[in-house]
């Protein structure tokens, strides 16, 4: 059943997609270019080697091994700097030329007014996925530190005895819930109301409302600390109001990225996109990994621990609300 449910889903999932085949705007492939494409394979190849060598013959981890990947990828791009680089160019390519020719002035005259505008058009758009791995380091908890909280409540709700794995799956049902309710109710009648509703208006509330969901888990941690059996709907309100926060910034900052990037960069802001719940991630793991140590975040235990990525979403919510409008959106949607 574990395995079937999402196979049977999936194959729904792929109906719909060859169903609405007709409805797609065809992009045409770009021109293959072999020249590259023997960079990166090259490029790849020396990560599985130096994982093999550092991480299972050395036992040194994936630091070196990632050490390593990052030196000959440096190396074969200065040693096949004209493939790399060369016109129409890259973006690293085309930045390192602004960086070294007096700015994006002189770079258009290079590669041209509509490449340099796409390149400032990823910029902008970094400038606002800066702040989304906080976010994801939040997010993610909810399928694991959650989970664990969730084992100390009491999990009966609507007359079920529950696991603690299986509720986060509200999670689920209340993103198909609130979809529709924020696009067609609450957005619309936020904007009768005189309040223009902007993508970076909704992820700084966003960024609000998921402080306030490990506001409400770090109580919940604190009242399991005093030896109480709290029931799990505390903890489903809490992800009422995480969910909110996701359907405002992870849904959001996907139709930001799309539309405010030109159809030259859209695939790497959506590998930006991606890096961006990495780095929530990598963000968890220092953190653990410290607490583990000894280290400083090891005085946050228990809902200290929940407390302490309140603090930290609640100041990047204010920064993104005070740098938000400096950042300047151009739709490239129609394009």
């Amino acid at each position: 059943m574990a395995f079937g449910v999402p196979a049977i889903a999936m194959l729904v999932a792929v109906f719909f997609f060859w169903a609405g085949k007709s409805k797609y705007r065809k992009i045409p492939a770009p021109t293959y270019d072999s020249n590259r494409m023997i960079i990166f394979a090259t490029a790849f190849l020396s990560l599985v080697v130096s994982y093999i060598y550092f991480d299972k013959m050395q036992h040194a981890g994936m630091g070196p091994v990632l050490g390593a990947w990052l030196v000959i990828v440096i190396a074969l791009a200065f040693i096949f700097k004209k493939q790399w680089f060369a016109k129409p160019g890259n973006f690293i390519g085309i930045n390192l030329y602004a960086l070294t020719n007096g700015g994006f002035k002189a770079a258009a005259s290079e590669y041209g007014e509509e490449t340099i505008d796409g390149i400032k058009a990823v910029w902008r758009v970094l400038s606002v996925f800066a702040f989304i791995p906080v976010f994801w380091a939040l997010w993610d908890q909810s399928q694991s530190e959650w989970v664990v909280q969730a084992s100390k409540m009491n999990l009966n709700w609507l007359g079920i005895e529950w696991k603690a794995e299986q509720i986060s799956f509200v999670n689920a049902a209340f993103i198909l819930l609130f979809i529709p309710l924020f696009s067609y109710g609450i957005f619309p009648a936020i904007n009768k109301m005189g309040i223009k509703v902007t993508p970076l208006r909704k992820i700084g509330a966003g960024f609000v409302l998921t402080a306030l969901s490990f506001v409400i888990v770090a109580i919940i941690q604190g009242w399991i600390d005093a030896g109480e059996t709290p029931n799990i709907s505390w903890q489903i309100l809490a992800f009422v109001v995480l969910t909110a926060g996701e359907v405002l910034i992870s849904i959001t900052g996907l139709e930001y990225a799309y539309t405010q990037a030109p159809p030259s960069m859209k695939s790497t802001i959506m590998a930006c996109w991606l890096i961006t719940v990495t780095l929530g991630n990598v963000l968890v793991s220092v953190i653990q990994t410290n607490i583990s140590n000894g280290g400083f975040f090891a005085q946050f235990h228990g809902a200290g621990f929940f407390w302490l990525f309140t603090g930290i979403c609640a100041a990047t919510a204010v920064l993104f609300i005070l740098v938000s409008p400096l950042i300047k959106e151009k739709s490239y949607i129609n394009r």
